[in-house]
Parts: structure tokens; sequence; C-alpha cells
């Protein structure tokens, strides 16, 4: 099984299946759980001990966008957590989802609109 991860720690996490959980997926769908959410994926980088990427731009669009994207996955999220999800003081975590939050719309699409495309 594979996750790849290319907006915080821009690393491919994989872990070798058993033939029980490859059977439980082949038949009933029936996935392990820790590539299963954005969350999932960046928490297993911080159990491998990985440091995250060192963003020069405080609110850099990967950033943002990973902020709001953990924040719609769980809204019940907390700044903390996020902050630490993403390698970032809890300040800075505050702010990107005030930036994420402050346009209508996703990330992606008011890049876009603001692209003109």
């Amino acid at each position: 099984m594979i996750a790849q991860e290319e907006r915080i720690f821009d690393e491919y996490f994989l872990r070798r299946l058993s033939v029980d959980e490859a059977d439980r997926i082949f038949v009933n769908a029936e996935w392990p759980v820790e590539f299963l959410s954005y969350e999932r994926v960046l928490k297993t980088g911080h159990a491998l001990r990985i440091r995250p990427c060192i963003f020069l731009e405080r609110l850099s669009p990967s950033l943002v966008w990973t902020a709001e994207d953990l924040r719609k996955e769980r809204p019940d999220i907390s700044v903390e957590e996020i902050s630490l999800l993403l390698g970032v003081t809890a300040t800075q975590a505050g702010r990107l989802l005030v930036t994420a939050s402050s346009e209508q719309g996703s990330w992606w699409q008011r890049m876009r609109h603001r692209l003109g495309w």
C-alpha cells in the first residue's frame, strides 16, 4: 500500500500488506485505515519522525490549501492539531485558516479565478 504526500513532507509512504489484509481489500473493499485520510497520512509521516518541509513563504498556497483540506476532512480539528500536522506554530496555523476562509470557494478555485483560467 502506498501513499504519496507532496505538500508537507514530499515523501512516499509504503506498507506491506498481509495476505489477510489483501483478501479483505479484494473481497470486501475494506482498506487498512492509516492512509484513508490526508490527516492520517500526515500522522504517519510524524510517527516515522520525518520532518515537515520548511516554507519560506508563511502563507504558502500549499500550506493554506492543506489547512483548508484538513478542516474540510474534519471540521472539528483544532488549530493546534493543524499546527502539529503542518509543522508550523499555532499562530501561523490560525492565519492559514483565516486566509483559506477569507474568500469564496476552494483555494484551487480562487487561484484559477485570479489567473483567469
